[in-house]
C-alpha cells in the first residue's frame, strides 16, 4: 500500500502467491511468517510423547508456533477454549476460520490412524462464516453439462470473509422460492464454508416493492433457445417417477447446445477423468465457438 501497489485480497492468497513467484527476490520481499503445527518423517532422535510438547520442543530449536495453542481436557474444555477463541478473533494479527482439535499422546494418535489423508485424532471446528447485506442487481441462467438450468444471482459487489463477492448460485427455482427473493432485493450473503459464496435470506424491512421483480425462468434455453423440460428428483438427486425432493428444469438440446458441449469436454478432460493438463476452459471455449 506504500507504494499504491494493489492490495492483496486475502492472506491465504497472498502467501500461495508469494510462494509461487519465479524470482526468489520477490519472495523473500514479502513479509511470511511459518510457524509449525505437527512434524514430518523424524530420524535421529526422539521427541517427546505429547503433541504439544513436541510443538514446544520445536519452538526451544527456534522455530515458531502459534501462540494461541493450549492443552485443555475434555468436551467442555474444547468447548471453553473455542468460545474463547471466538471472540478473539476480530483482534488477532491474521485470519482464522475455525480451530482444529488434537489427540495430545502420539501413542493414542498411531492408535487412531488416518482415513485416506485425513487423521482420525485431529477435527477442525469452524467458525460462524461472515454475512454481509448487498442488493441483487439481476439473476442469469447458466446450463451444466446436463443441461440443467441453474439462476446465478449478481449482486453488488460485497466484501465478505476476506473476498470481494459479486455472484452466488441460487441453486435452482425451489431455492428461489424457499428464499422468497427478487431481483431489486438486499440479501444476507454468506460465503459457506468461507469458501462458497451463498444468499442466507432475504433483509425483507429493505424491500421497496416498486423497485422489485419475480424471477422468472426462461421459456427456453438462454444459448441455444431450445426447449426446457421439468423433472423431479429424488434425495440422491436422481430423475424421479414418485417421491420427489425438488425440480430441476433442463434443456433438452444436449449436444445442439454449445454450452452442453462445453461443460462435457471440461468434464472429459478433467483431472478426475482424462486429466489432460493444458485443456482449460478458454480451450473449451475456443472449440466450441468454432465448431470443432
Amino acid at each position: 500500500m506504500e507504494r499504491g501497489d494493489k492490495t492483496f485480497v486475502n492472506p491465504r492468497n497472498a502467501a500461495a502467491g508469494s510462494l509461487r513467484q519465479l524470482d526468489p527476490l520477490i519472495t523473500a520481499s514479502r513479509p511470511l511468517e511459518f510457524c509449525a503445527y505437527s512434524t514430518g518423517i523424524v530420524s535421529g532422535g526422539e521427541l517427546p510423547e505429547g503433541h504439544l510438547q513436541t510443538l514446544e520442543q520445536l519452538q526451544r530449536w527456534g522455530i515458531r508456533i502459534n501462540a494461541e495453542m493450549r492443552l485443555v481436557s475434555g468436551l467442555q474444555g474444547c468447548l471453553d477454549y473455542y468460545t474463547r477463541l471466538a471472540e478473539k478473533r476480530q483482534t488477532l494479527p491474521y485470519d482464522i476460520d475455525g480451530i482444529v482439535f488434537k489427540v495430545n499422546q502420539r501413542q493414542q494418535q498411531q492408535q487412531l490412524g488416518f482415513v485416506s489423508r485425513a487423521p482420525r485424532w485431529a477435527i477442525a471446528r469452524k467458525f460462524p462464516a461472515q454475512e454481509e447485506i448487498t442488493r441483487l442487481n439481476a439473476v442469469e441462467f447458466q446450463v451444466g453439462r446436463t443441461g440443467a438450468i441453474t439462476p446465478v444471482a449478481r449482486l453488488e459487489p460485497v466484501f465478505v470473509g476476506g473476498v470481494t463477492v459479486s455472484n452466488a448460485t441460487l441453486h435452482n427455482m425451489d431455492e428461489i422460492s424457499r428464499l422468497g427473493v427478487m431481483v431489486g432485493d438486499y440479501v444476507m450473503v454468506r460465503r459457506a464454508g468461507d469458501v462458497i459464496p451463498k444468499i442466507v435470506s432475504v433483509v425483507m424491512e429493505q424491500r421497496q416493492p416498486d423497485q422489485v421483480s419475480e424471477i422468472q425462468l426462461p421459456e427456453h434455453c438462454p444459448v441455444c433457445g431450445s426447449d426446457i423440460e421439468r423433472s423431479r428428483l429424488n434425495k440422491h438427486g436422481k430423475t424421479a417417477d414418485s417421491q420427489s425432493f425438488g425440480t430441476v428444469y433442463r434443456c433438452v438440446g444436449r449436444l445442439a447446445c454449445q454450452a452442453q458441449v462445453k461443460q462435457s469436454i471440461l468434464h472429459f478432460v478433467s483431472r478426475r477423468a482424462m486429466d489432460i493438463e493444458g485443456l482449460g476452459d478458454k480451450n473449451a471455449e475456443q472449440l466450441v465457438e468454432r465448431g470443432w
